[in-house]
């Protein structure tokens, strides 16, 4: 699990996302008062869109909001970790019964996540995931 991103305040919510390989990734969010949920790439979307907020990707993000993120995620029950990842892999099962929209995703995760490697579309550490 490595760290994305958080809001452009850096101050709500930190991202995390867990390489799956060839799978969509899942991306897990821990809220500032502890609320954990995972999504795929298209949360990351929804989330800017809906807010009109970009997600900050730059290499300072808060290290004491990312342990506590971090201390939040190791608190939680293994059952109920367990619970959000199923839930997750079986969302992701559905959706690839739709291959050209599973391809969709993936393509647009891969120019997502390599647009932020090489720092492309990225303004003031902000990427907008639209």
């Amino acid at each position: 699990m490595k760290v994305l991103g958080t809001d452009e305040f850096k101050s709500r919510f930190v991202v995390f996302y867990i390489d799956r390989g060839e799978a969509l990734n899942a991306y897990v969010w821990v809220d500032e008062d502890g609320k954990v949920r995972i999504t795929d790439i298209y949360g990351l979307a929804s989330y800017c869109n809906h807010s009109v907020s970009p997600i900050y990707v730059g290499d300072d993000i808060p290290e004491d909001m990312v342990n506590k993120a971090v201390e939040t995620l190791k608190k939680l029950p293994e059952d109920q970790i367990k619970e959000m990842l199923d839930q997750f892999n079986e969302r992701d099962k559905e959706m690839q019964r739709d291959e050209n929209e599973y391809r969709e995703r993936e393509e647009y995760e891969d120019g997502c996540i390599k647009d932020i490697e090489e720092g492309t579309g990225i303004e003031d550490g902000k990427f907008w995931f639209m």
